[in-house]
C-alpha cells in the first residue's frame, strides 16, 4: 500500500491539518506539543483502529474525523463521536468501528490497507526487532508481511501443478487415441472422393436420362409429323386423281356442251325437217347424259375443294416436320444420340 495524505479534524489538539505523505519516506518536525505524536497516531487510529473512545477527540467537541488517501486515489474516512463511530471506504460502503478492547478493523477495511499494529512503533519502543528474541521478530515478520499467504499460495502452486500434470497427462493419453483414431479413419477421404465421384456420375446420368427423355419426345413428336406427312401426300395423291378425273369430267363436259349444241341444231334441223312427226327419245337421252354429266361436275367441284383444303394441310405438315427437325439437331447437336452419326 502506498499512503498518499492524511486530514485530521477535531483530533487530539488539531482542529484540521493534513499531511501529504513521500513516496518514499516522510518526517514530521516541530516543537514540543505541537502535535507530531497526535498525526501518528491519526495514522494509527485510522489504520489499526486503535486507540479507542472518546479520548481521540479534541477538547470541548462532539466528535472528530480522519481521513487517509492511498494507492492512486483511494479514500478511507474514520468518524468517531455523535456521528457513530464508523468507516467508510471509496465513498460508499459503511462499516461499523467496534470500540470494545480488541476489536479488529472490518475485514474490507484490512484487506485494503494491509496494516497492522506491529507497522508502528511508539516514541519510547526500543529499536525495532533489534532487542526482540528471534521467536518474537518471526511472530512481528509474519503479522507484517503474511508469510501465511506465501505457504497458501506455494499449497495453491502445488495443487494448480498437481492438476496441470493429471490433465496433461489425459490430453496426452487423449491425443495418442485422437492419433490412433485419425490412423484407423485413414479411408474417410478416400470414401468421400469416392461418394463425390457418385454424386458426380450420378447427376450426369441424371442430365443424360433428362437429354433422353427430351430426344425420345422429340422422335415421336417427328414420327407423329412423319405419319401426318405421310397422310397428307396420300390425301394429296387422291386428290390430284380427282383432279385428273375433274379435267375429264370438264372434257366430257365441253364434249357434251358440243354435243348439246350440235343435237340442238341437228333437232332443229330434224324439226324442220321431219316436222309433222318429231322424233324425242334421242334428245332425252341426251338430255340424260347431260343431267349425269352435271352432277359429276358437282361432285368434282367439291373434290378440287378438298383436295385445295388437303394440299395445305400438306403444306402445314411439311412446316411442322422441318420445325421438329430443327429442334432434334438442336437438341441432339447434329448428331444421334445412339449411335453417334450425323444427322441428315
Amino acid at each position: 500500500m502506498t499512503l498518499e495524505s492524511l486530514t485530521l479534524s477535531r483530533f487530539r489538539c488539531h482542529r484540521k491539518v493534513t499531511v501529504e505523505f513521500s513516496p518514499t519516506v516522510t518526517t514530521i518536525c516541530g516543537e514540543s506539543g505541537s502535535g507530531k505524536t497526535a498525526v501518528l497516531n491519526g495514522l494509527r487510529w485510522v489504520t489499526t483502529n486503535r486507540p479507542r473512545g472518546a479520548k481521540v477527540i479534541m477538547n470541548g467537541e462532539e466528535s472528530c474525523s480522519a481521513k487517509l488517501l492511498f494507492d492512486g486515489g483511494r479514500q478511507l474516512l474514520r468518524r468517531a463521536g455523535g456521528g457513530g463511530h464508523l468507516y467508510r471506504l471509496d465513498g460508499e460502503e459503511e462499516y461499523r468501528a467496534w470500540e470494545k478492547d480488541g476489536a479488529p478493523v472490518p475485514e474490507a477495511i484490512d484487506k485494503a490497507l494491509n496494516i497492522s499494529p506491529v507497522s508502528f512503533a511508539r516514541q519510547f519502543d526500543q529499536h525495532w526487532w533489534l532487542f526482540n528474541t528471534p521467536g518474537e521478530v518471526a511472530r512481528e515478520l509474519n503479522a507484517v508481511v503474511d508469510l501465511g499467504v506465501i505457504d497458501d499460495l506455494q499449497a495453491a502452486v502445488a495443487s494448480e501443478h498437481r492438476s496441470a500434470t493429471a490433465e496433461l497427462d489425459v490430453t496426452r493419453k487423449r491425443l495418442a487415441e485422437a492419433e490412433r483414431t485419425k490412423t484407423e479413419l485413414s479411408w474417410v477421404p478416400d470414401l468421400l472422393e469416392a461418394v463425390a465421384r457418385v454424386e458426380s456420375l450420378s447427376a450426369a446420368a441424371a442430365e443424360s436420362r433428362r437429354k433422353a427423355a427430351r430426344l425420345a419426345d422429340l422422335c415421336e413428336k417427328a414420327a407423329a409429323a412423319q405419319a401426318t406427312r405421310d397422310n397428307a401426300a396420300a390425301k394429296a395423291v387422291a386428290a390430284g386423281k380427282a383432279v385428273a378425273a375433274g379435267e375429264k369430267y370438264l372434257d366430257a363436259r365441253a364434249r357434251a356442251d358440243l354435243l348439246v349444241r350440235l343435237l340442238e341444231g341437228a333437232t332443229a334441223a330434224q324439226a324442220v325437217i321431219d316436222r309433222p312427226a318429231p322424233d324425242l327419245r334421242r334428245l332425252e337421252l341426251l338430255y340424260g347424259d347431260y343431267a349425269g354429266a352435271k352432277a359429276r361436275h358437282e361432285k368434282l367441284t367439291a373434290a378440287i375443294k378438298e383436295a385445295e383444303r388437303l394440299s395445305a394441310a400438306v403444306r402445314e405438315a411439311a412446316k411442322r416436320q422441318e420445325e421438329a427437325a430443327e429442334e432434334l439437331r438442336r437438341e441432339s447437336k447434329g448428331r444421334c444420340q445412339t449411335c453417334g452419326r450425323e444427322l441428315a
